[in-house]
């Protein structure tokens, strides 16, 4: 385990946790948590992706944990405008340059994303279709400015998706699911959990889903 730290295209210092397996031509996953997350929400499940030959990147999104500083001066997500919350796109960008610049080229990178991390992560796949994999763990269809139906259809033949929400206590994003999913026609799997609430917190009631993330991962060419 790493600490680094990113500087984003727009002077943010973007704090991670960076797991490496130490193995050339490994795959690598970069993890977006939700709100009020942050990075530490990811751990457990790095150490599950190293076991299993994946080097993993989480990061805490601008203001948020200890990504707290642009230009010098103190920022908090909770004073965020929704301009604001869409400029998370360029914490994602740094994050992949991270792992580019480690050798591992965006076809053996994936994209895992909470809430708001799901909809910042399909922004970025819909934008660099070099980017093949990505899960989406409770996406809606805006979260704070941050929007996926435009996004989902900019999905290219070959690239995949698998999208997960809770059930009751995660209704808007079940209901943001089911109309993505059925928006597409890339290769894309779904998974909604009655029994579960919103994002990350569905490994507390499942955490087998981690194993069934890893292993749909596999199956897509990483």
């Amino acid at each position: 385990m790493q600490k680094i730290i990113l500087t984003t295209s727009d002077n943010v210092k973007i704090h991670g946790v960076y797991f490496s397996v130490g193995k050339e031509n490994s795959p690598a996953v970069v993890l977006l948590h939700m709100m009020p997350a942050t990075k530490e929400s990811w751990h457990d499940f790095q150490e599950e992706l190293a076991l299993t030959g994946f080097n993993s990147l989480a990061i805490d999104f601008r203001g948020h944990g200890e990504s707290i500083l642009k230009d010098e001066k103190i920022i908090n997500y909770q004073n965020f405008t929704a301009a604001e919350q869409c400029e998370k796109i360029n914490d994602v960008e740094s994050a992949v340059e991270f792992l580019e610049e480690r050798g591992i080229p965006k076809g053996k990178i994936s994209l895992i994303g909470a809430s708001i991390g799901a909809n910042l992560a399909l922004q970025y796949m819909s934008n660099n279709k070099e980017i093949k994999s990505s899960v989406l763990i409770s996406p809606g269809l805006d979260y704070r400015g941050v929007m996926t139906e435009d996004n989902i259809l900019k999905l290219s033949i070959d690239q995949s998706v698998l999208m997960a929400s809770g059930g009751d206590q995660d209704s808007y994003s079940r209901i943001s699911v089911k109309k993505l999913f059925n928006m597409i026609k890339v290769k894309k799997d779904m998974h909604i959990f009655e029994d579960a609430s919103h994002g990350t917190e569905i490994f507390k009631i499942h955490p087998e889903f981690k194993g069934e993330i890893i292993n749909w991962l596999k199956s897509n060419n990483l």
